[in-house]
């Protein structure tokens, strides 16, 4: 039987059974949809909880008997699962013939505050408690000096901050201002750091080894806090994805099942005109290919689009979509309609085409 004859009955197919065929790339659509809104939703579902977990501080402490060189902020940078490296330098100096609490900080650092004023370059911020202790206010001039008594570098108050704590109390001013007056040049105290929850201990193993001169610490409530969430969110997701697989898997191999076994006739018929099972069962595979491929650019668009609107009405942001999604999707619609097929087109092409007409099947 030529080829041209099973292009005849493939149009002929086509013609007859839109409405069971356009169910098929629905039903496929459907499930590659699923699949990749899961995928989506648990890639970028991390990285939107990570972002929004950031609200509880730094996870990480580094510490050390004397003074950091600064330069070890510029190596932990440097470091992939290190989100944020937060420096922060702690002194007293003399003010008003007293000693306070003096805090130097990165000028980014300073800008993310919740101040009421601003951050400008070459000012300090003063905590509410301090601020109202010495009945200071937006725009005042703050002379500090060390030891009381000496030549006062001054500063401009430019912003109040609250704070829980020792913090409230305070002064924050730039850390490069606060090391110049403190005579501690590229030093800092303690670094603060954000490390990613997906490889948290891996992270801390690993930064021990590299700086055994320092003792690192986790922040135990927020990181096991952190790793708990996360992972109970992937778990979730995994097991809705794979129930949804297996349901999809079930869906269209009845409806695939269902359309092969309607064409009973039809398969007789190419028999008999001298079609071979392998050229009966290629025109097959050749309408699941077809099916698995628009079923998985539909299904494609439809993970997509609910992915961003699942994160939209969670976190206020669209998420990224990474760009395997498309092989993804493409690679397992065809693996579902061309699986989904197998069975019973092997089944079907073992029968006689007398046994076929004569309905005994």
């Amino acid at each position: 039987m030529r080829y041209r004859t099973l292009f005849f009955f493939t149009g002929k197919a086509i013609k007859e059974r839109l409405q069971r065929i356009f169910l098929m790339v629905f039903a496929v659509s459907l499930s590659v949809g699923l699949l990749i809104s899961m995928i989506i939703l648990s890639k970028g579902m991390r990285e939107r909880l990570s972002e929004e977990l950031k609200a509880y501080g730094a996870n990480a402490l580094i510490t050390s008997p004397d003074y950091i060189n600064e330069e070890i902020v510029q190596r932990l940078s440097g470091i992939n699962a290190i989100d944020e490296v937060l420096p922060e330098l702690y002194g007293r100096a003399c003010f008003k013939g007293v000693y306070i609490n003096v805090i130097g900080m990165r000028l980014e650092d300073m800008k993310r505050m919740r101040v009421t004023g601003e951050v400008q370059k070459g000012s300090v911020l003063a905590g509410s408690r301090l601020a109202k202790a010495g009945e200071l206010k937006t725009g005042h001039e703050i002379g500090l000096s060390i030891p009381c008594g000496s030549e006062e570098m001054k500063f401009k108050l430019s912003g109040i901050f609250e704070k829980v704590g020792s913090e409230d109390n305070a002064l924050i001013m730039e850390l490069k201002e606060l090391q110049k007056l403190l005579g501690l040049e590229n030093k800092v105290s303690i670094i603060m750091l954000r490390v990613n929850p997906a490889v948290f201990e891996l992270t801390m193993e690993n930064l021990k080894k590299e700086f055994p001169e320092l003792e690192i610490k986790p922040v135990r409530q927020i990181a096991l806090s952190e790793e708990s969430l996360l992972k109970k969110i992937e778990f979730l997701l995994f097991v809705v994805a794979v129930v949804v697989v297996v349901a999809s898997v079930i869906t269209v191999g009845g409806i695939m099942a269902a359309t092969i076994f309607e064409r009973l006739t039809d398969i007789a018929l190419m028999k008999t005109m001298g079609a071979t099972n392998r050229q009966i069962q290629a025109f097959f595979i050749v309408e699941a290919i077809i099916t698995g491929l628009l079923g998985s650019l539909g299904g494609h668009l439809l993970g997509t689009a609910s992915a961003e609107l699942i994160a939209l009405s969670a976190f206020q942001r669209a998420v990224a979509v990474p760009l395997f999604s498309i092989p993804l999707a493409i690679s397992s619609g065809l693996m579902l309609s061309v699986a989904s097929a197998i069975a019973p087109i092997m089944r079907i092409t073992a029968y006689r085409p007398s046994i076929i007409l004569r309905g005994e099947i």
